[in-house]
């Protein structure tokens, strides 16, 4: 597994922030998703493979990180996509863990897009 697999496969339950005036934004990591490149067949072949491979990567597999995201605003908190769980795959469902780690409860938020 490469390196940037992992970091995908490690980000589920995780929150990363970024701050702006009078806006904070949080990525909160719901899991990955791991699909056959064969599943998308107008994908051209040969950019950036040189990079996956240096990187460990089977150029075959793609690992997509799924995310939500949590917009705080001075007087609301807004989830953007509340997932859908572990349905599509065991990977997933890690977003409740996430909002935790970030300091929030699922009774916080005031809006859902």
């Amino acid at each position: 597994m490469g390196e940037t697999t992992r970091r995908i496969r490690d980000a589920g339950g995780r929150a990363e922030i970024i701050k702006t005036d009078g806006l904070k934004l949080l990525a909160l990591g719901d899991g990955y998703l791991d699909l056959d490149l064969s599943r998308f067949p107008d994908v051209v072949r040969g950019v950036g493979d040189d990079l996956a491979v240096a990187d460990g990567q089977d150029l075959n597999d793609l690992c997509l990180s799924v995310n939500a995201f949590l917009v705080e605003t001075p007087d609301r908190l807004c989830l953007i996509d509340a997932g859908d769980g572990a349905r599509r795959a065991p990977s997933l469902g890690h977003l409740e863990k996430a909002l935790k780690s970030a300091g929030y409860d699922r009774a916080d938020i005031t809006d859902l897009f």
